[in-house]
């Protein structure tokens, strides 16, 4: 009993010698997982801690150093907060998507070259629909949309998870937006995407870190590891 007690010591105190590391994603993009080789091989002085919050929270984080880096949507102005820097990743489009018990889900138009029918968003008057929350980064780009095409949505539900709303929609709750990513791995007969006009804007999804952190050597060593693994996703 004594000797294993003393192992749990020695044990708690190096997780209290480790470098802790908080990494920071958006409710939209909760298929990225930290692997663990990231703490167990490369550096094993590190913990790494995840947290899900909503865009706004995140760059919030970045700047009280709550948050060591984050995968986050770029401000609709494209314009980061004073100190936070970026990488962008990649860039997606934003799907329309409609229950195909909906009648306008057979509204679509079929164009050469595009892997999903176009609807025109005069269609969306009246219609239900499904929401992120204030403070994302699909928020902002929806509120976007709406306000290019002068449609006053009528918003049954607020929800941040694209994966939710999509189940929502399924079950004919509303209309939703997803990702395009979400869009090809989780087909199913029970709704439809569309693309719209460019007034949808393009998400563009980064890794963004506050400059200070870049003076802790441990921190930004991992920083970059993250955005080389990312960027090979």
């Amino acid at each position: 009993m004594e000797e294993k007690l003393t192992d749990d010591l020695e044990r708690i105190r190096a997780e209290q010698k480790k470098h802790l590391i908080v990494f920071g994603f958006s409710h939209t993009r909760t298929a990225y997982v930290i692997p663990k080789e990231l703490s167990l091989n490369r550096f094993p002085d590190v913990q790494i801690m995840t947290r899900s919050l909503r865009d706004g929270e995140l760059l919030e984080g970045l700047q009280d150093g709550t948050i060591d880096f984050a995968l986050l949507t770029a401000p609709f102005s494209g314009q980061f907060p004073a100190g936070i820097r970026h990488r962008e990743l990649y860039s997606e489009r934003i799907l329309i998507g409609v229950p195909t018990a909906n009648p306008i889900s057979q509204e679509g138009e079929e164009r050469p070259g595009e892997d999903y029918p176009y609807l025109a968003p005069r269609f969306l008057n009246n219609q239900d629909i499904i929401m992120s929350g204030e403070g994302t980064g699909l928020f902002e780009l929806e509120k976007a949309f709406f306000t290019a095409e002068e449609i006053t949505p009528n918003v049954r539900m607020f929800e941040d998870s694209v994966r939710f709303a999509k189940r929502f929609a399924e079950e004919c709750m509303g209309i939703c937006f997803v990702t395009e990513d979400v869009a090809r791995h989780e087909t199913g007969d029970a709704i439809r995407f569309f693309t719209t006009n460019s007034t949808l804007p393009i998400r563009h999804v980064c890794i963004a870190w506050n400059k200070m952190l870049e003076k802790d050597p441990v921190r930004y060593a991992v920083l970059q590891s993250r955005i080389d693994a990312l960027s090979r996703t």
